[in-house]
């Protein structure tokens, strides 16, 4: 990838005199990053000082700050998610570069960013509250689902395979980043590690089912804003109702993926998972969304009728919430067989780079 500027970020300082609050001084950068299209290079430039700063004095931001500058830092994250779903080039720094995913930027300048760099930024994302967290991930899940059902619809299978490890790479850093939040939230909790990973699953299922409530009731709305899939979760960008659909969904009592994450009983059927069973069913599940969604399914067939009662695609809140559960799950897995088969989608593109980041970090 060409390089258009070099940020030498081992000093971290973009910080002038010892009096100035970092915090403070990251909000005007922010506010910069966030204008990716104006001015490309600015914004990255800019979206870089912030995401290290962040990595590098956490404990700091982890000191209570106003919801406001949480938001833009969401927003951030939101505008630049492609720059999460990269892989680690090791001792590299964070650099500007030239749009390495045209299909999914536009031509856009993009960053790459140093393994730390990257890490870092998203525990503190991952530690900055349930509602803030469910609204980024539900951010994740949109973008997925853009770039899944654009996929569907291309016939170059190598951008099939570009797109899917993209996606794999995004997930895989999103759910280790929530799972070593998870690790030091539960210390002094036993079975810490088996803990951990059924709130990364937690956080993952919850971003999906967010993301569908939101979509219900945006009905028709698009979901590029801000020149990037996801885009609608920018706070700017909604007018209450996103808001509103992410407190309903993490109110909900019943034993689903939004509950609290770490103060909620995790029972034994839980622990004893291993971190590919939930990453199954969410991953099916986002797939048969998007083809959904893409008008890409023969409705006639039995499992695509299955999990299509009324001719919509049943809810993931209700189909976790069913008695017939397991009924629901073997049909998205045969939803996904039908949709690999039929437009050539090869998922151990996805599986290989998620396990690359995830499953292999992720020890009992």
């Amino acid at each position: 990838m060409a390089l258009l500027t070099i940020l030498l970020v081992s000093g971290g300082c973009f910080w002038t005199t010892e009096e100035d609050d970092p915090r403070e001084l990251a909000i005007d950068q922010a506010v910069i990053g966030l204008d990716r299209q104006k001015d490309g290079e600015q914004a990255a430039a800019a979206t870089i000082r912030v995401m290290q700063q962040v990595a590098e004095e956490g404990n700091r931001y982890r000191e209570p700050l106003p919801q406001s500058t949480v938001d833009l830092l969401v927003d951030l994250a939101i505008v630049w998610m492609d720059a999460f779903g990269q892989a680690t080039i090791p001792e590299s720094v964070s650099m500007v570069v030239e749009d390495q995913y045209p299909a999914i930027t536009t031509g856009m300048v993009g960053i790459h960013l140093s393994g730390s760099d990257r890490q870092g930024f998203l525990e503190f994302l991952a530690g900055s509250g349930d509602v803030t967290a469910a609204r980024f991930r539900a951010a994740a899940v949109d973008y997925q689902r853009e770039l899944l059902a654009g996929t569907l619809r291309n016939e170059d299978l190598p951008r099939h395979r570009q797109m899917l490890r993209h996606l794999g790479l995004l997930d895989g850093h999103l759910s280790i980043a929530d799972y070593h939040w998870a690790l030091e939230s539960m210390v002094g909790v036993g079975e810490n590690r088996s803990r951990a990973i059924v709130v990364a699953e937690r956080r993952r299922g919850c971003g999906i089912e967010v993301a569908f409530e939101v979509d219900a009731r945006i009905s028709g709305a698009g979901g590029i804003e801000a020149g990037i899939p996801g885009g609608r979760f920018v706070s700017s960008n909604e007018d209450g109702m996103i808001q509103a659909a992410i407190e309903e969904t993490l109110g909900r009592g019943e034993f689903l993926a939004c509950r609290s994450y770490t103060d909620d009983p995790i029972s034994e059927a839980e622990s004893a998972r291993t971190p590919l069973s939930g990453q199954q069913a969410d991953r099916h599940y986002l797939l048969t969304w998007s083809a959904s969604g893409a008008g890409m399914l023969d409705m006639e067939d039995p499992a695509v009728q299955t999990l299509h009662p009324e001719n919509q695609l049943i809810s993931y809140h209700d189909l976790l919430s069913s008695d017939d559960v397991l009924t629901y799950l073997m049909a998205l897995e045969d939803v996904r067989g039908l949709v690999a088969r039929q437009h050539q989608i090869d998922l151990s593109h996805f599986d290989e780079a998620q396990n690359l980041v995830y499953n292999s970090q992720v020890t009992r």
